[in-house]
C-alpha cells in the first residue's frame, strides 16, 4: 500500500542553531568597535555635541537595521519555503523553486559583501558572486552546512542549516506534495 504525504507531514520548522565561534568573534569585534566610535568622536571633539549625536544615531540605525535581518529559523509550509528572520520573510512558494541543493564550504570563498553583515549575529544580505558576477541573498549564522535555493527567476538564496539533509528532504518531500495536489485540480 502506498503512503501518501498530507500538509501535515510537510509542515516543519528548522532552526538556525548557534552562531558559529567565528561568527561570534567578529560579532564581539563589531560591537567593541561600534562602542570606539563614538567614544573616539567624544574624546577628539570635547564634550560631544552635535557631531556625537549624529554618530550615535546613525550608528544606532545601523545596527538596528542588522538585528531586524538576523535569521532566526527556516518553515516548510504547505504552500512555500519560508526564510524568517526577526523582521523579514523571505516566502518562496514551490511553484517558483527551481532547485535546491547542498553547496560544500568551498564554494563560498570568492563571495563577498555587497550589502549586509560579515558576522555581526551571523552572515547575511546581499552578497556578490565574483565567478559568476550575480548576486545572491545570504541567510547564515554559521559559515558550513550550506544549501542553495534557485527560483525560477534564476534568484539565489543561500541559508545554513544545523541539518541540511533534513531540510533539503522537507522541501523536496513539500514540492512533490504541492505538484500532486496541484495537477488534481
Amino acid at each position: 500500500m502506498k503512503q501518501r504525504t498530507t500538509v501535515t507531514d510537510t509542515f516543519r520548522t528548522f532552526r538556525y542553531g548557534k552562531m558559529d565561534r567565528r561568527a561570534g568573534r567578529l560579532t564581539a569585534v563589531w560591537m567593541l568597535l561600534l562602542a570606539l566610535v563614538p567614544a573616539a568622536v567624544w574624546f577628539f571633539w570635547g564634550e560631544g555635541g552635535y557631531i556625537l549625536a549624529w554618530a550615535v544615531s546613525l550608528l544606532g540605525a545601523v545596527v538596528l537595521l542588522y538585528v531586524m535581518s538576523i535569521p532566526r529559523k527556516v518553515v516548510v509550509s504547505d504552500t512555500a519555503l519560508e526564510i524568517r528572520c526577526i523582521v523579514e520573510i523571505t516566502h518562496i512558494k514551490y511553484a517558483d523553486l527551481h532547485s535546491i541543493r547542498r553547496i560544500p564550504a568551498e564554494a563560498m570563498k570568492r563571495r563577498y559583501v555587497l550589502l549586509g553583515s560579515y558576522g555581526f549575529f551571523g552572515y547575511y544580505g546581499y552578497y556578490i558572486d565574483v565567478r559568476n558576477w550575480e548576486t545572491l541573498k545570504l541567510y547564515c549564522t554559521q559559515w558550513d552546512n550550506f544549501i542553495e535555493i534557485t527560483d525560477s527567476c534564476e534568484k539565489r538564496y543561500i541559508i545554513s542549516s544545523p541539518e541540511p539533509d533534513d531540510l533539503i528532504a522537507a522541501v523536496t518531500r513539500a514540492m512533490r506534495y504541492y505538484s500532486d495536489s496541484a495537477g488534481k485540480e
